[in-house]
């Protein structure tokens, strides 16, 4: 598996984000989401296909989020998103000024993963909202 500093395009995107179980976006958001990107993690196999990937958003200055990590469903069980997230934090490491917000939204699944890279419960200090958009 080699890991790359680059972004997938936005087909490749939508169709790991599906393969995953993740919702359908059309290819106009993706390409949108993925041009905002500060910072990209592929995992491609030997044949080019991706694999993995994860991203970085936020200003660049104060607030740095990880999003997007996902790994292909034939991939689990390899340590890919292990290696993607240490991509990412080094990225953050490295260009975050001393005092940013680095945050990562994690399902129960990934959990363990964020926490075995130094990533901490946020509660009781903060606490996480979300709303859906119609």
């Amino acid at each position: 598996m080699n890991l790359v500093h680059e972004l997938p395009d936005a087909r490749q995107y939508g169709e790991l984000r599906e393969a995953a179980g993740l919702a359908k976006i059309a290819d106009s958001a993706a390409e949108t989401a993925l041009s905002r990107s500060l910072f990209g993690v592929c995992a491609r196999d030997e044949s080019g296909n991706l694999q993995g990937m994860g991203r970085v958003i936020g200003d660049g200055a104060c607030h740095y989020q990880i999003v997007d990590l996902i790994v292909h469903p034939d991939s689990e069980g390899r340590p890919i998103a292990q290696q993607i997230l240490q991509e990412l934090t080094a990225y953050v490491e490295r260009n975050a000024p001393e005092g940013a917000s680095f945050f990562v939204i994690s399902d129960l699944q990934m959990l363990k993963t964020y926490q075995e890279s130094g990533f901490e419960l946020i509660y009781p200090d903060y606490y996480g909202m979300s709303r859906k958009l119609k």
